[in-house]
């Protein structure tokens, strides 16, 4: 309508203009002049105007639809216009004209008719465009904010009659006067204030004052509230104009209050000591205000809220504020505050170190009734209201989602008599912060899991967010039937007897922890993906998978990547992995794939395995490998038999850090672990075997060289093996070393002598005294030299410490009259150093005292 006026006139102008034009359009005066046919006249004056039209529309095309008024172009109400106008025209002179007029109105006629159609065609476009809009408006619900409301008509607890109650009494004092508004958080309490602002007349004097906003320090409170208080006051007339400067000036001498240990001092004569010349001076100003106060003609109506957010100290000063600093006439205090939260710090200031809580509480409680002399506690929730709201919304936005839920069919749900108990500790500021979560991952979820196991579980998140991260954190308790009861988790359970309906509904394998039975969920068919349940193994990862954090892994993502790799050879699939970790890094790609190992398929685990075990020898890091190996542990946890036929072990060479490790861990898991473990072994045995020392050395980072070094010699029962492969290996005191730290480490605990045993027992006495005795540049050393030092000063003393342990061993079984036992150890060692032909001298001792032992005990053997 806004238009109307121009197109009406500039269509009448436009006749006008026409009636004045036509006798010049005269088509045979045309064609004589130009010496061209008619019927070219008609073909060249019909596509003019139809081009000079469709240029004119196609430059405003865009605008013309993505407007909000029709016709908002000049062009576009020009030439509806000049349309309109050539069609009245034609038919109201068309008939009457000469043949030759008519056929050339006729075609602009005709070439008018199209331009309208088109133009037509348009404006259905835009409207189509606008209702889509506004269909996407109606069918997108928006998520609640926290913000509290100041009108009725957003009182979704029904508190407005409560609201107006207080402000008709607030309205009716006139003297000072302090008044409490006590409810827990989230309880309503601002929404409380906004809805008792709106009953306050505008001319009244009013000042909404928010300690938790003003200033860093604690003692900056009381000067902003009296500015805060000049600065508003200045808006009234029917304050005095002097009263501002009074009031700076008053709020001046608060500027250095300095917070001390175990409260706030508040003596006159201290705080404003630099600024006046004496007390009486800052009493005279205090005076002047509360005069121009009494003489003013209305109160002041304070409203201090979030008094929950500040700490005990600032509480403090806020209280002494209210009624020491500021206690004006005529001054009228509203203060929202958690009474359990104030009176803990309150209480705080008012006790001694011996009290207990409940004390402290009592003290800090007796401390608030001094200052607040119309306590008003905020009505009780209506929890049918509340449900009521709860369960529109979801409702609503379900059926906006086009999905089918029985979340809230009031025969079969588990929320229903939940939000009935009276004791629910439900907030209203809580369900609205359920309802947004609800709003923002459905969406994106609901092809993906079992909508309704959804809303129960964020349910679990709003208002029992322990129990939530209990069940995220330990999925083995909530996804395996519990057939022995673990009396520290039922006693945790007890904790949440109040949604124990909404738990075993969940997961009815832990309904015997609430002594309930057993019963398995049943699949619902109306209900979409009601076979997703969270209770599943290989489905419950995908309930706390919701959100991708910055520079974490999506979903799609990493299907992109598991059939990169599935799909191509092992060069690609690799440089796709490598691609990915340079984006988002290794460790987070194998996290990932850990949590998708579920629901791998066996081409997928074998894919996943090529392309790691290559990517393996790749890396240098033992915590990168290892991380690996954590990976493929997970992957094959369910799946033995297909790891024992991977290319881990079919294809050579064998990682064997990365296979081992692997297969110790499936080896626990497992019910066959010494069958698992002796394959293993012998596969072990065999690449030490087939490989040099070297060679197996060169595929491993220094701490899996001694892990598997050390597994090597634990596991190979021939010695002579083992000399054979560690001489190849040690052609120089640094590969001596370098054995022999590995030993050294393993035994750290043990007596050096054990640890003397185990290199010479697995490298040979030849090795052992070339390295430990003969070798004369130990100092020379950069690495390991003590470890080498120590040893060869055992070494050099190892005869004379086997000839004393055997002669202790006689002499105590000659006094106690029994066998001498001798030690497996001295044993052992005393075989090995039989072997080294050049230390008969050395030997000799002890060969003799073998032979006094052999003869001591050859008695007692013949009594056996």
């Amino acid at each position: 309508m806004r238009y109307l006026f121009q197109i009406i006139l500039y269509s009448f102008v436009s006749i006008l203009l026409i009636a004045k034009v036509e006798p010049f359009l005269n088509v045979d005066f045309l064609s004589d002049i130009l010496k061209v046919d008619q019927i070219i006249i008609y073909i060249t004056v019909g596509l003019s105007m139809f081009l000079f039209m469709m240029i004119l529309v196609g430059a405003s095309r865009n605008k013309f639809i993505t407007s909000t008024q029709p016709f908002s172009n000049f062009r576009h109400r020009l030439l509806f216009s000049f349309s309109i106008a050539i069609i009245i025209n034609y038919m109201v002179t068309g008939e009457q004209g000469n043949n030759s007029n008519n056929l050339l109105f006729s075609t602009l006629f005709y070439v008018s008719l199209l331009y309208l159609y088109i133009l037509f065609i348009i404006v259905l476009m835009r409207i189509e465009k606008s209702l889509e809009k506004v269909d996407r408006k109606e069918m997108t619900s928006s998520p609640f904010n926290d913000d509290p409301i100041s009108q009725k008509s957003n009182d979704i607890l029904n508190r407005t009659a409560f609201s107006n109650h207080i402000a008709e009494q607030i309205l009716k004092y006139n003297d000072k006067i302090v008044i409490g508004l006590y409810g827990p958080w989230g309880a309503g309490k601002s929404s409380i204030l906004g809805l008792i602002k709106e009953n306050i007349p505008k001319s009244q004097a009013v000042v909404n004052f928010k300690p938790w906003y003003f200033g860093e320090n604690n003692h900056e409170i009381i000067p902003s509230f009296i500015k805060l208080l000049a600065e508003e006051l200045d808006k009234y007339h029917d304050f005095q104009h002097d009263l501002k400067k009074l009031l700076l000036e008053y709020a001046a001498g608060f500027q250095n209050i300095t917070y001390r240990s175990g409260g706030v001092s508040f003596k006159f004569g201290d705080i404003f000591h630099n600024f006046f010349e004496s007390q009486q001076s800052i009493s005279a100003i205090k005076d002047k205000i509360e005069i121009k106060l009494n003489d003013s003609n209305q109160k002041i109506i304070v409203f201090i809220d979030e008094i929950d957010r500040l700490d005990p100290a600032e509480i403090q000063i806020l209280f002494k504020l209210v009624r020491l600093v500021c206690d004006f006439p005529k001054v009228i205090y509203v203060l929202a505050l958690d009474e359990e939260v104030v009176s803990q710090s309150l209480g705080m200031f008012y006790t001694t170190k011996l009290d207990n809580k409940e004390k402290v509480k009592e003290n800090g409680r007796k401390y608030l009734e001094k200052f607040i002399q119309i306590p008003i506690y905020l009505p009780a929730v209506d929890s049918l209201r509340l449900k009521q709201f709860v369960l529109t919304e979801i409702e609503t936005f379900l059926s906006e989602q086009c999905i089918k839920s029985n979340f809230i069919n009031e025969n079969v749900s588990e929320i229903y008599p939940l939000l009935l108990q009276q004791n629910w500790r439900g907030t209203l500021r809580n369900y609205k912060r359920y309802i947004n979560l609800v709003k923002f991952f459905v969406p994106f979820l609901k092809d993906e899991i079992f909508i309704d196991d959804l809303l129960y579980l964020l349910f679990l998140k709003v208002f029992e967010p322990a129990l939530y991260d209990y069940i995220r954190d330990n999925p083995s308790v909530f996804l395996k039937e519990q057939k022995e009861i673990d009396i520290e988790t039922k006693g945790y359970f007890q904790k949440f007897n109040h949604v124990e309906k909404v738990i075993i509904h969940l997961f009815p394998n832990i309904a015997n922890y609430f002594d309930a039975p057993v019963r398995p969920r049943v699949i619902n068919t109306d209900l979409p993906n009601s076979h997703l349940f969270i209770s599943e193994p290989k489905y419950f990862p995908k309930y706390f998978m919701y959100g991708t954090a910055y520079q974490e892994i999506s979903e799609i993502e990493m299907k992109r990547l598991r059939k990169e790799i599935n799909h191509s050879d092992t060069q690609n699939a690799i440089q796709a992995l490598i691609t990915f970790e340079e984006i988002y890094g290794l460790n987070k790609i194998i996290n990932k794939i850990s949590s998708d190992a579920p629901m791998l398929s066996e081409d997928e685990i074998c894919s996943i395995t090529e392309a790691f075990k290559k990517r393996y020898y790749q890396l240098d890091q033992f915590q990168q490998r290892n991380e690996i190996v954590r990976m493929l542990s997970q992957i094959y946890r369910n799946k033995q038999q297909l790891f024992f036929k991977s290319v881990l072990i079919n294809e050579k060479p064998i990682p064997l850090f990365l296979t081992i490790s692997i297969g110790e861990i499936l080896a626990i898991q497992s019910r066959n672990r010494p069958e698992i473990e002796e394959g293993l072994y012998q596969i072990l045995k065999g690449e030490f075997e087939s490989y040099t020392l070297e060679s197996v050395f060169s595929k491993l980072t220094l701490p899996e060289r001694e892990w598997i070094f050390i597994k090597w010699l634990e596991k190979e029962d021939n010695n002579e093996l083992k000399c054979q492969k560690i001489a190849e290996y040690v052609k120089s005191i640094q590969h001596f070393s370098e054995l022999v730290e590995y030993i050294w480490v393993e035994y750290n605990k043990t007596e050096p002598y054990i640890i003397l045993l185990e290199i010479l027992r697995n490298f040979g006495v030849n090795i052992s005294k070339k390295y430990l005795i003969e070798y004369d540049r130990l100092d020379e050393l950069q690495e390991r030299k003590e470890i080498l030092i120590e040893l060869k000063k055992h070494y050099q003393d190892i005869y004379n410490y086997i000839y004393y342990e055997l002669s202790l061993a006689l002499e105590n079984s000659k006094k106690g009259n029994f066998s001498v036992i001798i030690k497996p150890m001295l044993e052992k060692m005393i075989d090995i150093l039989q072997s080294d032909k050049t230390s008969k001298e050395d030997m000799d001792p002890i060969l003799e005292i073998l032979e006094e032992i052999k003869a001591y005990n050859l008695p007692f053997l013949s009594n056996v």
